[in-house]
């Protein structure tokens, strides 16, 4: 609390800021899955989040949505600032995740100004891979 009460850099007002949305977010899924009385592992309530798991025996951190699991890349993409985190932007991590399964790229479509681009750049942070946005 007292973190926030006081002067901040811009670098160390991004980290908060952005630490605050991603603790937002956890804390509505968790709500979401108590409200839900998920129970198992299996439930797909629970495989459709975005897992982080530490493999200790190859010292990597292993990435898990549905049945999918891939190395985090560890490309540093900056401190920047992350978008608020919606039931619609889970839906589409959910998507660009199976398209990385099929080793595919993803091409999200709607109107202008809706944050498309910023949410293919956001879950490329989540994941620490290099992202190119192309604008054709």
């Amino acid at each position: 609390m007292q973190l926030v009460q006081n002067e901040l850099d811009v670098q160390k007002k991004t980290l908060v800021c952005t630490l605050l949305v991603i603790n937002v977010h956890l804390r509505d899924v968790i709500g979401e899955l108590l409200g839900q009385a998920v129970d198992t592992v299996t439930n797909f309530e629970w495989i459709k989040q975005l897992r982080f798991y530490m493999d200790a025996e190859l010292l990597e951190v292993a990435i898990r949505q549905t049945g999918y699991s891939f190395c985090y890349s560890y490309e540093y993409l900056g401190n920047g600032q992350r978008l608020v985190m919606t039931p619609l932007t889970d839906k589409v991590y959910l998507t660009m995740t199976c398209a990385l399964r099929l080793h595919f790229g993803c091409s999200i479509s709607g109107p202008a100004g809706t944050g498309k681009t910023e949410t293919v750049k956001d879950f490329a942070k989540s994941i620490g891979i290099q992202c190119l946005v192309f604008n054709c």
